[in-house]
């Protein structure tokens, strides 16, 4: 299955999004997937989005959605450069509104499924509409970037605004992080965490892989511990696994999270 991108209008801008529906659409209220993606990530041509948009279409028989950030992707509407983590959790919260006008389903609510930065979002979505969230599944994710943070403060030149952060996920070798970005992270209503646990209102089961050498897997526990308030929590991790948890086995295993959590949201959504 090809994520097909389209443009959608949420908070007040232009979006790339994809929707995916099953064949058999239920009339019941339904429990559906929207895949938040991670820093610099694109749901266009990637494997993760696709195997997901596949098994909640055909098994778990169920819409899937998911979107570039602001500033992400191919021919995004606004330069990365402009973009703060304040836009981002407001892109997201919009979306999951947006969702919910378009299913015309006043009962759906959603698995949000976070990709590393993602599930920071997520996190924030849940605090912010907690009614529209039905559970969480993180996928080597990570809250507060911290070590981002830390970096732009060792690195960044006096009277400088970006700092030029080596990554391997570039072909140019690194990725500019911008001052704007970083005071918005410091900014209190979009940490986790610091003030109080996130309650999220249905399960969460944060998968991680063991060999992940951009987030360590102990960032699974400590969230589990003091950033997440939850009737059901479960901490997975996959030997040998790496950041980008994308390999087959891998993508078993996160799809697995994703029916344990769906199943019990969906029984509590009748």
């Amino acid at each position: 299955m090809t994520n097909i991108p389209r443009e959608i209008q949420v908070n007040g801008r232009t979006l790339w999004s994809t929707i995916q529906s099953p064949a058999i659409v239920s009339a019941a209220p339904s429990t559906r997937i929207i895949l938040v993606n991670g820093f610099r990530s694109s749901f266009r041509a990637s494997k993760k989005a696709d195997a997901l948009a596949h098994f909640a279409t055909h098994t778990l028989q169920t819409h899937f959605a998911t979107y570039d950030h602001a500033g992400h992707g191919a021919n995004p509407h606004m330069p990365f450069h402009e973009c703060t983590a304040t836009l981002w959790k407001q892109d997201l919260i919009a979306f999951l509104d947006h969702e919910a006008v378009a299913s015309r389903d006043a009962c759906a609510r959603h698995v949000l499924v976070g990709s590393s930065m993602g599930l920071h979002l997520c996190l924030l979505a849940a605090r912010a509409r907690p009614h529209r969230v039905a559970g969480i599944v993180g996928v080597a994710g990570a809250v507060n970037f911290d070590g981002l943070v830390r970096g732009f403060d060792e690195h960044c030149r006096e009277g400088s605004d970006v700092w030029m952060r080596p990554s391997a996920y570039n072909e140019s070798g690194f990725y500019p992080i911008h001052r704007s970005f970083v005071e918005s992270v410091r900014a209190s209503e979009n940490r986790v965490g610091e003030a109080g646990a996130v309650t999220v209102p249905g399960p969460v089961v944060l998968v991680h892989g063991m060999a992940d050498e951009d987030v360590h897997y102990s960032a699974a526990v400590g969230i589990a511990n003091r950033v997440i308030d939850s009737p059901s929590l479960e901490v997975v991790l996959i030997k040998g696994g790496d950041h980008r948890l994308s390999k087959p086995a891998e993508l078993d295993v996160i799809q697995g999270a994703i029916l344990r959590v769906f199943q019990i949201a969906t029984h509590q959504n009748k």
